[in-house]
């Protein structure tokens, strides 16, 4: 049978136009294959179920990022740049900025020949609640898929949970639970995973797996010496999932079923039953978890409303927006590029790389020191 498989859920606050008018806007970024040269490609792409870019459901409507990432070890590039150093034929040290452009060099050679990877992230939007709960453990995807809606949605609200009164909320909790207040997770009940975390000197940590009885361990006492919740084992109804002190829904196992499907009920269809049925539920425990635990909710700061930086004089000629064009539509950024490319030096090329990112063209420096572009190819906006 074709199930929605949500295992783990990241959950934000956004506000997404409907269906029919989140596909058109969709189709400005489709997924395309890496280049040679490319480290990371991404875009929306449909369904393996359904076969549709947006797929309507009970309640509100799934969609599907795909990720491909080259794998190039930071530990390898390092080595690389280590070794180039090493070598230059000169007597003086090597300058940041130099360092900068060997190990770009480094990752553009490097991504010709290695492997790459593919992931595919779902994502399901509740429409009552504005929930968009992304299916990922990496914070990093649930982003690109928020980076990427922001990007052909123009503008769009969103809110998340205030960790810091999140946290406290957790530990205040469980501290309840144990000294008796059956009622302190509600209609959620509590199960045998928990795990503690303690930072004085050095981090330390106790899990606490497979208990017949929280009481029956020493739990309580360790929360009174200032340990907090890392996570914690919670049930709602017959399905169980380990909920984390930042808000993060882990290791969901789902209630068993026992409805037969339908001989006239197509695979798609069957998808799209048993995912409408796992957004109702999460949406639902979310609900009873920001009751019970009090957890604030405050606006993020979004990309377009950031105050833009002025442009320096030197840069307010026709270079700035040559650059952007040309960075926009080889949907490459590195500094070195730009260096090459309109035979400047580094700093000037620097200082308008900087200034892209400041005016959200392109994205801050990712893991293996690339930038991703942001803006739409000009006049596809």
């Amino acid at each position: 049978m074709s199930i929605a498989k949500i295992n783990n859920a990241l959950i934000y606050n956004v506000d997404l136009p409907p269906a029919e008018q989140l596909e058109e806007k969709l189709k400005e970024a489709p997924f395309s294959d890496l280049t040679e040269v490319q480290i990371t490609s991404l875009g929306f792409v449909e369904s393996p179920q359904t076969e549709e870019l947006v797929t309507k459901i009970q309640g509100g409507f799934a969609i599907n990022l795909r990720l491909d990432e080259k794998i190039i070890p930071t530990a390898a590039v390092q080595r690389e740049l280590n070794q180039r150093i090493k070598n230059r034929q000169s007597p003086f040290p090597v300058k940041k900025a130099e360092k900068q452009q060997m190990k770009e060099a480094i990752y553009s050679e490097f991504a010709k020949s290695a492997l790459s990877t593919t992931k595919l992230i779902t994502a399901y939007y509740y429409e009552e609640s504005k929930r968009l709960f992304v299916s990922a453990v990496s914070e990093k995807h649930a982003q690109y898929v928020l980076s990427l809606l922001l990007k052909v949605c123009g503008s769009i609200k969103s809110s998340t949970l205030h960790v810091s009164s999140f946290k406290l909320g957790l530990t205040t909790q469980l501290k309840s639970f144990l000294d008796g207040d059956n009622q302190a997770f509600g209609t959620l009940g509590a199960c045998n995973d928990c795990k503690l975390i303690r930072r004085l000197e050095r981090k330390e940590t106790i899990n606490f797996t497979n208990m017949d009885d929280f009481s029956n361990t020493d739990i309580r006492q360790k929360l009174d010496e200032h340990y907090e919740v890392e996570h914690l084992g919670l049930s709602f109804g017959d399905t169980t999932f380990k909920l984390t002190s930042d808000f993060k829904i882990k290791s969901i196992s789902w209630e068993d079923t026992d409805e037969q499907t339908q001989n006239d009920e197509s695979e798609a269809q069957v998808w799209k039953e048993d995912a409408a049925m796992k957004i109702f539920s999460l949406n639902k425990f979310t609900d009873t978890l920001l009751s019970i635990l009090s957890a604030d909710e405050q606006p993020e700061v979004k990309p377009e409303t950031k105050p833009k930086k002025a442009v320096p004089d030197e840069y307010s000629d026709f270079l700035y927006g040559d650059v952007v064009t040309h960075v926009t539509e080889t949907r490459r950024c590195s500094v070195s590029n730009i260096q090459r490319k309109f035979k400047i030096g580094y700093n000037r090329a620097a200082r308008i790389v900087e200034l892209m990112e400041d005016n959200g063209i392109v994205s801050s420096h990712v893991s293996n020191g690339t930038r991703e572009v942001l803006a739409p190819t000009q006049g596809q906006e």
